[in-house]
């Protein structure tokens, strides 16, 4: 019987060296891409039975909607208990230097009131789809923006309503 002694460490000595790390053979780095694949497959088809749609109803890619803006955070904050008069998406059927009036599809309508903090695009008239956020004290709505499909509000300068079709920053240049 032989009898093997091995050293114990002593403090402040050197690691004993690193057993050598072996190499993933071809074979099992296969396996291994053919295992994430299919999990990744498996993600993929769980995902699609569970949203219940199919690419066509989904929009644009990766499920996106399209057209018009999405208001989603930023300083308008979230959407959510929002009620339909905050929130109007629809088309010019009046305007006036001091009040919009907007239908959505669904034949919500509603009036808003502008005044000097309302952002609005530039050269916005009757028959535009505009998307309007508004605030409401009572019966009485404010339109915090007022956005054509696919443009970006500018907030009033001179702080006046606007004038002569005046509605932008620039005078309308």
């Amino acid at each position: 019987m032989s009898t093997e002694q091995t050293e114990t460490p002593q403090w402040g000595a050197p690691p004993p060296p690193a057993q050598p790390r072996t190499r993933w053979s071809v074979k099992r780095i296969a396996v291994a891409v053919a295992i994430a694949v299919g999990i990744a497959a498996a993600g993929g088809v769980a995902i699609y039975a569970a949203s219940g749609s199919t690419a066509a109803e989904q929009g644009g890619p990766g499920g996106g909607r399209t057209g018009g803006p999405m208001l989603v955070g930023g300083p308008m904050g979230g959407m959510s208990g929002i009620d339909h008069g905050e929130f109007l998406t629809g088309e010019i059927t009046e305007l006036t230097d001091d009040s919009i009036t907007a239908a959505s599809e669904d034949g919500y309508t509603r009036t808003y009131v502008i005044d000097d903090g309302t952002e609005l695009t530039d050269g916005i008239e009757k028959g535009d789809e505009v998307t309007i956020v508004a605030t409401t004290d009572g019966d009485i709505a404010t339109a915090e923006s007022v956005m054509e499909m696919g443009t970006m509000p500018q907030r009033r300068a001179g702080g006046g309503p606007p004038q002569n079709g005046d509605r932008g920053q620039d005078g309308g240049n």
